[in-house]
């Protein structure tokens, strides 16, 4: 199974800054889209997310993606782990 990762958010955001440190710490390999950039927020838009941060993992065997609203470490445990 090969996952891309993308993180929409932004550091000003501290579930944000706790999403992107998890991931850090479990060495997931990871794209930060900074939502404060117009393209960036223009993506994450498309998204219908309330907010961020959001995380879309797409896999590209089954082409499927899933999303992930908001930061808990027992949702990015249960998801990848």
């Amino acid at each position: 199974m090969k996952n891309n990762i993308v993180l929409y958010g932004n550091d000003e955001c501290s579930f944000c800054r706790e999403a992107k440190g998890w991931l850090t710490e479990k060495n997931m390999p990871f794209t930060m889209k900074d939502t404060k950039e117009l393209s960036n927020f223009n993506e994450f838009k498309g998204y219908n997310s309330p907010g961020i941060p959001l995380l879309i993992i797409t896999d590209e065997n089954a082409q499927t993606e899933k999303k992930i609203i908001g930061f808990s470490k027992e949702k990015y445990t249960k998801e990848f782990i």
